[in-house]
């Protein structure tokens, strides 16, 4: 009688015994037991009990509180893994959980008690929405992606940043221009301002620049001085403005009402004009130039000249002196 092997392989495959007759041997027996998870208390005592394990045999190891199998390739080596080709893991104690890649030089996740930590090259979340690799790190939340990344003193974005508010404990320097609702910062540095709304602060300082229509410093200005194309400037009810021959300084009230009164300094020319009121000179008052003061009519017509001031308690004109004399008695 011709007696079939009922062991295929020695390695792959499974038995086919049908009955006692079927040759059960000792050999049958260890094939089997190879093919049930083993126990071994350390992995000394497996490797001197177990020296030449088959591939994808499983055993407990009670060292390590853990099933593991023996992989044959790439690693050769027994491993906690008993599902997936290429995951491996080299720690699992209290401390922390590893999980790595055994084909990305130990690339993985580690998990302890309090933290993730992630080990690779290039991080990808969400497919794609948010990356980080060795340049930086990548976000698209919407339909913008934008990167942000680091130099040797900076944080970097390639993209612009849009918020309702930025606060700043320490300096803010733009190059170009900057464009917000609010900007609080204890101080900042700007090349260009561009806004709609009202600024606020305690000093604003710069070399030269425009504000709603007021040009400080730079080409064409006086230095240290600031120039309104349009209006003027204001103090209370004190109004100053300037005209294209001259310099112009009259109250103005609160409802924007002007005086008729005012004071202008023209190119050669003082003009006091008091429509309706009184001029006041208090203290010492001198008329340079040598020449009289004429005197005009409320038509603008010369009628005198103010001539030589004389101290007399007799009436001047018994003495025949000059029309525009000034008597003191």
């Amino acid at each position: 009688m011709t007696i079939v092997e009922p062991i295929p392989d020695l390695q792959w495959g499974k038995g086919s015994w049908q009955d006692y007759i079927s040759n059960w041997r000792t050999r049958d027996t260890n094939w089997m037991q190879e093919r049930l998870i083993l126990r071994y208390q350390t992995a000394a005592l497996r490797t001197t009990a177990f020296p030449s394990p088959g591939a994808g045999q499983v055993t407990y190891n009670d060292e390590t509180k853990s099933l593991e199998m023996w992989r044959a390739a790439p690693t050769s080596a027994w491993v906690r893994s008993l599902m997936f080709q290429y995951l491996t893991s080299n720690k699992d104690d209290s401390a922390g959980v590893n999980i790595s890649h055994t084909g990305a030089a130990g690339k993985g996740i580690q998990l302890t008690p309090t933290s993730l930590l992630v080990d690779a090259t290039t991080t990808n979340f969400l497919n794609g929405l948010h990356v980080i690799d060795a340049t930086g790190m990548t976000i698209k939340v919407g339909t913008k992606t934008a990167k942000l990344s680091t130099d040797a003193a900076n944080l970097i974005s390639d993209s612009p940043i849009s918020a309702p508010s930025l606060v700043s404990t320490g300096g803010v320097t733009a190059t170009g221009a900057i464009s917000a609702g609010s900007i609080s910062a204890a101080s900042a540095t700007l090349t260009n301002i561009g806004m709609s709304g009202t600024l606020s602060g305690g000093v604003l300082n710069g070399s030269a620049g425009t504000i709603g229509g007021v040009k400080l410093g730079g080409a064409g200005v006086l230095a240290n001085n600031a120039t309104a194309d349009s209006g003027g400037f204001a103090s209370q009810q004190g109004y100053f403005y300037g005209t294209s021959n001259s310099a112009v300084v009259r109250q103005r009230a609160a409802n924007g009402t002007l005086g008729v009164a005012y004071l202008e300094a023209a190119q050669n020319d003082v003009n006091v004009k008091a429509t309706g009121g009184n001029i006041y000179m208090d203290g010492l008052t001198r008329f340079m130039g040598g020449r009289s003061v004429p005197w005009h009519n409320a038509a603008g017509t010369h009628v005198a000249y103010c001539g030589p001031v004389i101290y007399s308690g007799s009436d001047p004109g018994a003495g025949n002196f000059p029309d525009g004399t000034i008597w003191f008695s």
